[in-house]
């Protein structure tokens, strides 16, 4: 059994205009540095929450029982890459290895190293699959074998893009929350000394993603008891620790203000290839400050922020837009 993997809004003044979201594989597959801690809650208590549109699902009251690190590795710096062609990266897990695929249209599970003898898939298992928007429905199959222990899996996976809207954890609020339920049956077979045996099961999962956090936020795992009942079984919240996208400087293209001349209030439209923090004021033309700088940590991809500008004398003005690798001016006109 396979488990996978914040954004906080300050607002204060500058607003995030946001859409329902769309979730990509450029956008959300986890990149080769990047590193999550994974929060291991209780479960007593927790209801999931309804399907639809607009929902929030509010997990603020959740506890940490314990936390562990998942750190992506470039596939090339692991010892066993070459076992598993195709793989791109790699999860490092208490001694042993899981290898995975990316491309534009899914994160698969390529295989397992283990001390005790790899797990190879013939079908990838497709962790997650993409583009999914609010009411998509995709399936998938999947098989692999372990030759130490002349057994088998195979099944298939359902994705059901379920719902989208708010989701409260205990790090923050986020907005623009699509909610994957996965359904995934298997069948295992073995050689025993009584012959062949097969066990089939089946899980349901719940995945709670936002555009550009490159690892699910919320992560509730059911297990299938032997009535046939869903139970709750594991539920992660995740943060991110570490990222594998470079410093960067945004483009022409990839950092614009609208309207210019503004009267009452600024947009500064955004393309980010990866999450960022930045802080964003407004100075004269002189360099002076003409507001209280606002700080942001803002998600991978589009976005328009909203800055009002009403208190400000007609006149000429620049937006500072300021990370920790660079700093970017953009020059505007106020008229009333």
């Amino acid at each position: 059994m396979r488990y996978l993997l914040t954004i906080l809004f300050f607002s204060c003044g500058y607003g995030i205009i946001q859409a329902q979201p769309l979730l990509t594989g450029p956008v959300n597959n986890p990149v080769a540095g990047d590193a999550f801690c994974r929060h291991t809650c209780g479960v007593t208590g927790i209801s999931l929450g309804s399907i639809g549109a607009a929902v929030v699902w509010d997990f603020s009251a959740l506890s940490t029982i314990n936390t562990d690190t998942v750190t992506y590795l470039a596939c090339h710096t692991t010892p066993e890459c070459d076992s598993f062609p195709g793989s791109t990266l790699a999860v490092s897990r208490a001694g042993f290895y899981n290898y995975y695929v990316t491309d534009t249209g899914r994160m698969a599970l390529t295989g397992d190293a283990f001390s005790t003898g790899n797990t190879y898939y013939d079908t990838p298992e497709n962790i997650m699959v993409y583009p999914m928007h609010y009411s998509d429905i995709k399936n998938a199959g999947f098989a692999y074998h372990q030759p130490a222990t002349s057994s088998f899996e195979y099944g298939s996976a359902s994705f059901f893009a379920d719902a989208y809207g708010t989701l409260i954890l205990p790090t923050g609020t986020y907005n623009n929350v699509l909610r994957i339920h996965q359904i995934s049956n298997y069948t295992d077979s073995s050689i025993t000394s009584g012959g062949p045996a097969l066990t089939t099961y089946r899980r349901d999962t719940y995945l709670w993603y936002t555009p550009g956090f490159r690892s699910p936020l919320l992560a509730a795992y059911y297990d299938i008891d032997i009535h046939g009942v869903p139970e709750l079984a594991q539920v992660y919240y995740y943060t991110q620790t570490a990222t594998g996208i470079t410093n960067y400087t945004l483009n022409e293209q990839d950092i614009k203000i609208y309207p210019n001349p503004a009267t009452d209030n600024l947009y500064l439209q955004l393309q980010l290839p990866a999450a960022t923090s930045a802080t964003i004021s407004i100075t004269d033309i002189l360099g002076r400050p003409m507001n209280n700088p606002k700080f942001m940590n803002l998600p991978y991809g589009r976005q328009t922020i909203s800055i009002p500008i009403q208190m400000l004398p007609t006149g000429i003005y620049l937006l500072k837009w300021q990370t920790n690798s660079t700093i970017q001016y953009l020059k505007f006109t106020v008229e009333h």
